[in-house]
């Protein structure tokens, strides 16, 4: 079982997170490839949300999301249905594109069609803002 959601896609709705960033925004590596894929970004402002609703099978699934880490990102808090599964931190010292955060072992009771929320309601410490960049989600049926 898999279910990919591409941030490029129509959220349910959003507070917050209307800006696209194409890959030619971004530098191009010896080769010319792009550093990183497309993405969506919030405003940094703290609870900028995003929805998105995702169809699941009954058994324990692993979300992983693509983003940027930076100085200023937050973290973000992911909740299923309105109950809160697990926190991403894209805090990073440097900037780096593409990176995998993972949140693992959790729980569907029965299938079914099922809201996502990503919530940047905190930061870390040394952030400099609440920003979130997404550039995939994919929930991994693992059991």
């Amino acid at each position: 079982w898999l279910a990919d959601i591409s941030p490029m896609m129509t959220s349910i709705s959003h507070v917050n997170w209307n800006t696209f960033n194409l890959p030619a925004v971004y530098n191009t590596d010896s080769a010319g490839k792009a550093l990183m894929l497309a993405a969506k970004d919030s405003s940094a402002a703290q609870n900028d949300e995003i929805n998105y609703d995702v169809l699941l099978g009954a058994g324990t699934w692993t979300l992983e999301v693509m983003g940027v880490v930076a100085v200023a990102r937050g973290i973000s808090t992911v909740a299923l249905d309105g109950a809160d599964i697990g926190t991403i931190d894209w805090y990073g010292a440097s900037t780096l594109y593409n990176q995998l955060k993972t949140i693992t072992g959790i729980v569907v009771a029965t299938s079914g069609k099922y809201r996502m929320r990503l919530k940047m309601a905190t930061k870390n410490a040394s952030a400099t803002t609440y920003q979130g960049t997404l550039q995939h989600l994919q929930w991994r049926r693992t059991a």
